[in-house]
């Protein structure tokens, strides 16, 4: 992989200090580089199409979608039957707990 690259290039510059092997760390960290540009390009494509399915790869992109999607579908205040409104999430959860028990009982 190319974070076992990386470690070995900079363990070598630890010992040895030279030009050539900082040009070589270098050059390996901009293809780290690219190759998580790929890799995050892929997928946010992906997270078009079948997101969920496919599981997700631990990416900045995705926990960015996901906390997005988290904000997005957040209720931050309910108006209940009676007029009430409530703004804690406790009270929101015990009045929709509530509702459902009795539309289902």
């Amino acid at each position: 992989m190319i974070e076992d690259i990386i470690k070995i290039k900079e363990v070598q510059l630890e010992i040895q200090p030279s030009a050539s092997n900082k040009a070589k760390l270098s050059k390996v960290e901009a293809e780290l580089k690219n190759y998580l540009s790929l890799d995050e390009e892929f997928w946010t494509q992906k997270a078009g199409m079948k997101w969920f399915t496919d599981g997700d790869r631990n990416t900045k992109f995705f926990h960015s979608y996901v906390k997005g999607r988290r904000k997005k579908l957040h209720i931050a205040e309910m108006t209940t039957e009676q007029g009430l409104t409530l703004m804690s999430n406790d009270e929101i959860g015990g009045a929709s707990v509530a509702y459902y028990k009795d539309q289902f009982a």
